[in-house]
């Protein structure tokens, strides 16, 4: 459960992975037909990972975060299939507890008290887009419990206070797409009026909460919504920018593109100067703010394509469906994809995108099973996997909570210390970029040259790993011009 929500991204991805090993120790690897877009998604990006122009980026993924890396797509199917082993019952209990888990989220980060909140690196986007796919099965779910009435409108209300305007997007055309679904055979009309119930509740609930904590931060909220439609804000032309980069970079691989996660290094080459201007950082991380349109760069015409398949087949198996709860997980990938058109996934969106397919596929045809069954793989070598895999995510957690207090420490030397032992446990690279800075501000504060070589320690470190880095070659510029001067 720690990993289900964005409060330690590095662990969580770890704890993912897992799936892999876990996968080869209990599926029988029996062929359904229906399950192809699942297999073409995996076989093409697995083949465009093995012949990019950077295999190890592809494979891994950017920070071992985002969607894009193969071993998380991958991860991914494993827990879509071990999920369809199992009746509807388990996958529903399984349910509450991931919504239990983001309810959690929710009270921890209401006490951010009239500012933007986040549960992620900073990132409200992220946290959004998390709420705005789990919020369909919030619904559902208090259409018989009232109970769970409780989960929607803390999400609404969370959802709202991250003002991410793609999440609000993703999660309006993921409710739309549950009522309108709903019309058909798999809900009767009282069940609609409930529905509809809680989301007027959840909207004057959210309104005069909005108006308790801040009469200025129900001020953001409205400027926030109606730029919206300001298609000439600075930060909408600045991506529309981003977005012609985007295009620049797939006219020059169009059928196969230059493999995935290749974007976040293309990317510097091809945004223009008032991009990057306006943006900052972003243009850094390598990201336009498009998920689609980063495939279609990354992977071309053909990794777009499966994906596009996947997500028709998946869109429609929900609408037809008999069922209210396949289709609220309909409403669930429609939020994920809607979201993500204005912006780009984290992994646990990735998690909740594959819960949602295992549900709209439903248990696998013999009625699924209440227990994992070991196949004809090699047991003992799986287990011994996944023994060495759960070594990862302690030693991340610990790098995460040591850098996290390092952060909030005002003593100097004691944030020094809790910086190097995050790097001791897990020298990641965002790790290692911020602990650089970290110490570039202390030196901007007390002007000992100390907190220069410091700082200079952690970026050559992360050069090391990643020549490439522009943050860490920046970082690195500015000890050697200050050492020098």
């Amino acid at each position: 459960m720690p990993f289900l929500n964005d409060s330690f991204a590095l662990p969580k991805a770890f704890l993912f992975w897992m799936f892999i090993p876990l996968f080869f120790m209990t599926d029988d690897f029996s062929a359904d037909k229906e399950e192809m877009p699942v297999y073409f998604v995996t076989v093409i990006y697995f083949l465009l990972s093995l012949f990019s122009i950077y295999p190890m980026l592809s494979f891994t993924g950017l920070y071992r975060y985002y969607f894009n890396g193969f071993f998380s797509l991958f991860a991914g199917v494993a827990l879509f299939r071990i999920l369809r082993k199992f009746p509807e019952s388990v996958i529903k209990k399984l349910l509450g507890f991931l919504l239990f888990s983001a309810l959690l989220t929710c009270a921890a980060v209401f006490a951010g008290g009239g500012t933007r909140i986040s549960s992620t690196f900073g990132n409200p986007n992220f946290y959004g887009g998390v709420l705005a796919a789990l919020i369909p099965y919030a619904l559902f779910f208090s259409l018989s419990k009232a109970g769970y009435g409780i989960h929607f409108i803390f999400f609404a209300i969370a959802l709202l206070m991250t003002l991410s305007r793609a999440s609000w997007v993703g999660a309006s055309a993921g409710i739309l797409f549950f009522v309108l679904s709903g019309k058909g055979r798999g809900a009767s009309k009282a069940g609609r009026a409930r529905a509809a119930r809680n989301i007027l509740a959840a909207t004057a609930l959210i309104l005069a909460g909005a108006f308790i904590i801040s009469t200025h931060f129900a001020g953001d909220i409205f400027r926030r919504a109606v730029s919206i439609f300001n298609l000439s804000e600075a930060d909408i032309v600045s991506r529309f920018e981003g977005y012609a980069a985007s295009m620049a970079i797939f006219a020059e691989k169009p059928f196969f593109g230059h493999g995935p996660e290749s974007f976040s290094i293309l990317f510097r080459s091809h945004a223009p100067v008032s991009f990057i201007k306006q943006i900052g950082g972003l243009a850094h991380a390598g990201y336009s703010h498009c998920y689609p349109m980063q495939l279609l760069a990354e992977t071309g015409l053909a990794g777009f394509g499966v994906w596009l398949f996947l997500i028709f087949v998946l869109l429609k198996k929900a609408f037809t469906s008999k069922e209210l709860f396949k289709k609220a997980a309909g409403a669930s990938v429609t939020a994920y994809v809607v979201t993500n058109l204005f912006a780009f996934p984290s992994i646990t969106e990735l998690l909740v995108f594959w819960f949602s397919a295992a549900v709209i596929y439903g248990p696998e045809r013999g009625g699924g099973c209440s227990t994992l069954r070991p196949s004809r793989f090699p047991v003992l070598a799986s287990r011994a996997a996944a023994f060495v895999f759960i070594l990862f995510p302690i030693a991340t957690l610990i790098s995460e909570i040591s850098f996290v207090s390092a952060g909030k420490n005002p003593d100097p030397v004691k944030a020094y210390a809790k910086l190097r032992r995050a790097d001791f446990f897990l020298p990641s690279d965002y790790h290692l970029m911020n602990a650089g800075k970290i110490c570039i501000v202390f030196y901007e504060k007390t002007g000992a040259a100390v907190w220069l070589d410091r700082g200079d320690e952690f970026f050559q470190k992360l050069i090391k790993r990643n020549p490439r880095h522009a943050l860490a070659l920046n970082g690195a510029g500015v000890a050697a011009r200050e050492n020098f001067i």
